[in-house]
């Protein structure tokens, strides 16, 4: 599966919302909901939130990336959406054996989403996080390469057997 294969390594990823947007300083608040509901934090719903919503929005894209849904289940429209936000009490990461998640990556995830914003990941700690490590990325391109060395001596086999199977 191609889309499996693509390491996320050495890219820049960089998200808008044109129109959307607002700036903030750590301690601000403000009460204009803005953004996609699918990535707006649960505070957005409450009416006054800071900056640290934006941490909620990148822990559930990096999540979308990562597993191709929400973290959020059988979700439908804004209603179920603000509920399942409500009853949300921590990350439940689905089963992905095909393409195993380091142990960083499920650390950052589950600091970034953290319902109450007091407990969320800081701005400082999130841009400091092993996860953004160039140690991290090299384990990463390691295992990267080993898993593509493995897929194609396995191709290698399968191609070997066809060949003596049609002598």
């Amino acid at each position: 599966d191609y889309d499996n294969k693509i390491p996320v390594i050495g890219f820049s990823i960089k998200l808008s919302d044109y129109g959307f947007s607002k700036e903030l300083s750590d301690n601000d608040l403000t009460s204009t909901r803005l953004g996609s509901p699918a990535t707006q934090a649960p505070e957005i719903a409450l009416g006054n939130y800071t900056a640290k919503a934006d941490l909620w929005s990148i822990g559930v894209i990096i999540y979308q990336l990562l597993f191709k849904q929400l973290p959020f289940f059988n979700v439908k429209n804004r209603r179920q959406l603000d509920e399942a936000i409500q009853k949300w009490t921590k990350v439940e990461l689905p089963n992905n054996n095909n393409n195993p998640i380091s142990e960083i990556c499920i650390d950052l995830i589950d600091k970034l989403l953290k319902k109450d914003p007091k407990k969320r990941i800081e701005f400082e700690n999130y841009f400091n996080h092993k996860f953004f490590s160039e140690e991290h990325k090299k384990e990463l391109m390691k295992k990267y390469e080993s898993s593509n060395s493995k897929e194609e001596k396995k191709v290698d086999n399968k191609k070997n057997m066809k060949e003596n199977n049609n002598r």
